[in-house]
């Protein structure tokens, strides 16, 4: 059964309509809004709350298509750009399919099954009929289970992967059987953790502070024991991807606020004083003369307060000065507005 992704976009202010992505129950998000990851054969439906008709265009057909209702179909592996038009508006999602193999389901925070279930034994010329001596059991799965599919299924209690990820914790159903617990980035095992003794918990320690958003995290558990196995029987191991998103504390507007100790500036002001509100976002506060920066002090570390060496005995009375505190970091939510401040005076007679 194919897997479908919404995606829902929302109308907001100033008349421009950003995306945000919804993906399925384990709240696993896409690193940027406008940013869709999916796998070849699967289709993802946008669904849109403006009333207004929307035209579809992809600028890469090869890839992936798109109906008049917004679905979309990942044809091959590669990347494209679906656009979405509302009158002149226009909002662009950059599209990457990747390779479907094997049984893999690349579907964010979704079960995939990866591994080929368990052969059945070849039966030999002029066996077929043969029957099996009174004296030799068959082969029956581990004891009190029924001649059929064993899903080593668990539970991740973790429902998103950051850099800042340090333990990774969860539980597992048949826990009889002897499995591991592995974690892969990118394909590379990270870390894994033996299941031998019928736990049903797990906890692992993980480190993924060298990684980026975007990155693959596959968690699996595969078996590892050597039970004997009905030929009618297989044992499927099992796996969660996630990709690695940032952390995103702030989801409303930033107003970088500031205050000025000083009520008027004159030639003869020689420091500029104040302080600041939301100290955790790194601003500058600049002075500028006629638009000419004259002084400036970065906030890197949480300050709250800042001090500025200032010279104005070059200038006039009258001339503009303009103090801001502007933000120069670059860890931000794409749908978070931060909104710089500033300060108006004209310099006096002392």
């Amino acid at each position: 059964m194919k897997k479908i992704l919404l995606i829902t976009f929302i109308s907001m202010i100033f008349g421009i309509f950003i995306p945000t992505v919804s993906v399925n129950e384990a709240k696993i998000k896409n690193i940027k809004p406008n940013s869709i990851t999916m796998s070849v054969g699967e289709r993802a439906k946008i669904r849109t709350k403006i009333k207004k008709k929307i035209k579809w265009r992809s600028n890469n057909k090869k890839i992936v298509t798109v109906s008049k209702k917004g679905i979309l179909k990942a044809k091959k592996p590669g990347k494209a750009k679906i656009s979405a038009y509302v009158g002149k508006q226009k909002t662009v999602y950059n599209v990457t399919v990747l390779k479907n193999t094997d049984n893999t389901i690349s579907v964010l925070g979704q079960d995939v099954i990866f591994s080929q279930p368990t052969p059945a034994p070849t039966d030999t010329p002029g066996a077929l009929n043969t029957p099996k001596p009174a004296d030799t059991p068959t082969p029956t799965p581990y004891s009190g289970e029924d001649v059929s599919d064993i899903w080593l299924f668990f539970d991740i209690n973790e429902s998103e992967i950051k850099p800042e990820t340090t333990l990774l914790t969860g539980s597992v159903d048949n826990k009889n059987y002897e499995t591991a617990i592995k974690v892969k980035v990118n394909g590379t095992l990270t870390a894994e953790k033996q299941l031998l003794n019928g736990e049903d918990t797990f906890s692992l320690e993980v480190d993924f502070s060298n990684y980026k958003p975007g990155d693959e995290v596959i968690i699996s558990r595969e078996y590892t024991g050597n039970l004997p196995v009905h030929p009618n029987v297989r044992i499927l191991n099992h796996a969660k991807r996630f990709l690695i998103i940032k952390d995103y504390p702030i989801v409303a507007d930033a107003w970088l606020y500031f205050d000025v100790d000083q009520e008027y500036i004159t030639p003869e002001t020689t420091f500029i004083t104040g302080g600041v509100i939301m100290p955790s976002y790194e601003t500058a506060i600049r002075v500028k003369v006629n638009d000419a920066i004259i002084a400036e002090q970065k906030l890197l570390n949480g300050e709250e307060t800042f001090s500025l060496n200032t010279d104005f005995s070059g200038y006039q009375t009258g001339d503009e000065v303009v103090i801001s505190r502007e933000y120069i970091g670059t860890n931000t939510n794409p749908s978070l507005a931060i909104w710089n401040q500033h300060k108006t005076f004209l310099i006096t007679e002392p």
